[in-house]
């Protein structure tokens, strides 16, 4: 059974009327708490890091389940636009509580972009096109945005990483996110891609999926 939940307090929630409200079996209402027994969320994605991601911050307390589908991503450096689409599209298409998620590379010179264009401009660019735009230690941050969608509407969980880039290339690359290989985080004297093989080491999808989880567990 898939969680169906709805607070209106203390959140920034922004409704959408044009989606439709499925009715969900079995269900409890305990005051302005709508739930399921057991609580599962999908997430569209087909990226197995993403999905390791949220198992280990939002697991055992929450099921997640994966989910491919094919959505339209408008072309805009705005990452709450692109998720606002994205959890819409797919919420019209499964009718069921899910997460979105979207990455983002923000250099202060260039005025915070490419932002949500990343994936875009790197695959353009590659390492060299981006070394010719910056300096070595470059400042940069990340940052990820997942979007919770269910019947009451839309909501934005945001985690950030500081840091610079590195001009250095590493002998391995992370295929999923090769900008890993030469974002270096604050205070840190490794990549980003070396950090994330070390358990206890944070990313910026950890720091929004463990607000989201708050969130969650706040409800039910």
């Amino acid at each position: 059974m898939v969680l169906a939940l709805t607070k209106i307090q203390n959140y920034d929630i922004k409704n959408s009327s044009n989606i439709k409200i499925p009715q969900f079996p079995q269900q409890k209402i305990y005051g302005i708490f709508i739930f399921d027994f057991m609580k599962k969320i999908y997430v569209i994605t087909g990226n197995e890091a993403k999905l390791r991601d949220f198992k280990k911050v939002l697991s055992p307390e929450i099921e997640i389940v994966s989910e491919r589908l094919e959505l339209f991503e408008p072309q805009t450096i705005d990452q709450y636009e692109i998720i606002s689409h994205k959890a819409r599209e797919a919420y019209t298409k499964m009718q069921h509580a899910l997460c979105v998620d979207d990455f983002g590379l923000y250099i202060s010179r260039y005025n915070n972009f490419p932002g949500a264009l990343t994936k875009y401009i790197f695959k353009t660019l590659g390492y060299q096109g981006i070394f010719s735009l910056t300096e070595d230690g470059e400042p940069a941050f990340y940052k990820t945005i997942v979007g919770f969608i269910d019947q009451s509407g839309i909501k934005y969980f945001a985690g950030v990483i500081h840091g610079r880039l590195t001009h250095i290339l590493p002998k391995q690359f992370d295929k999923d996110t090769p900008l890993n290989s030469i974002f270096v985080p604050e205070g840190q004297d490794k990549t980003f891609a070396e950090l994330c093989t070390q358990e206890n080491f944070k990313s910026h999808r950890a720091i929004a999926l463990e607000k989201l989880k708050k969130f969650l567990l706040q409800i039910t």
